[in-house]
């Protein structure tokens, strides 16, 4: 299991993808970007982290093709259940580094712009922020997973799943999350969050927790199946 997880790891860059995601972030967060819109310029990138680590591993396919990967690795000592394994294991560890840099966000601003968060009265506090900016990273992460290995491990039929969850990606958060919590954040100038918009972040993150474990259960029954009829 380790050397399958070193292998994602390898493939999608290694060590130079995260020097990538490193330059990427104190490069943001040095533009000029207005003092009331700072807490919210965060929300952006912790979203924008989490789709960019969320589909890192659709590049892996071509290097995988390129090398017939999936050819030599039946000469190999795993199951098929270890490679399904492996994958989300990767997502999962994967969702942890999103959240970390959507911890980190927030004070690397405030270290630039000390108020960030104060110019906006009624904002939650900066611990709070950064919980619910981790919250949105590895969300993303663990949905692109969800709805990525299905299609990745089905020969047949695994672009439409894919393309479904893509569709419900783009509208679930580009058309009704993102809008409606960005005008929520905005208005904490003259009120506080409600309960609701504060816990959606959360709620993102266990909706897509829970589709990341179901995804996992669809594609190790479908695709250990498929082998043990095979050999019957």
């Amino acid at each position: 299991m380790k050397a399958l997880l070193r292998l994602n790891y390898y493939m999608i860059g290694g060590y130079k993808i995260v020097l990538a995601f490193a330059a990427i972030l104190f490069f943001f967060l040095l533009l000029p970007i207005s003092r009331r819109l700072d807490a919210s310029f965060t929300v952006i990138l912790s979203l924008n982290f989490g789709a960019a680590i969320g589909f890192t591993p659709v590049g892996i396919e071509k290097a995988e093709s390129m090398s017939r990967w999936r050819s030599y690795v039946k000469t190999l000592p795993y199951t098929r259940e270890q490679l399904v394994d492996a994958k989300y294991l990767f997502s999962l560890i994967s969702a942890a580094a999103a959240a970390l840099l959507g911890t980190v966000m927030l004070p690397l601003l405030m270290l630039r712009n000390p108020e960030a968060i104060s110019a906006l009265t009624y904002a939650p506090s900066a611990a709070e922020f950064s919980l619910m900016n981790a919250a949105l990273a590895a969300a993303i992460v663990l949905y692109a997973a969800a709805i990525h290995y299905p299609s990745y491990f089905r020969r047949t039929g695994g672009i439409v799943l894919f393309a479904v969850g893509f569709s419900g990606l783009i509208f679930g958060f580009g058309f009704i999350f993102f809008p409606k919590y960005m005008m929520a954040l905005n208005r904490c100038e003259l009120e506080p969050l409600t309960p609701f918009m504060r816990c959606l972040p959360y709620l993102l993150f266990a909706v897509s927790a829970v589709c990341c474990l179901l995804s996992w259960l669809y594609t190790r029954k479908t695709y250990c199946r498929r082998k043990r009829r095979r050999a019957a």
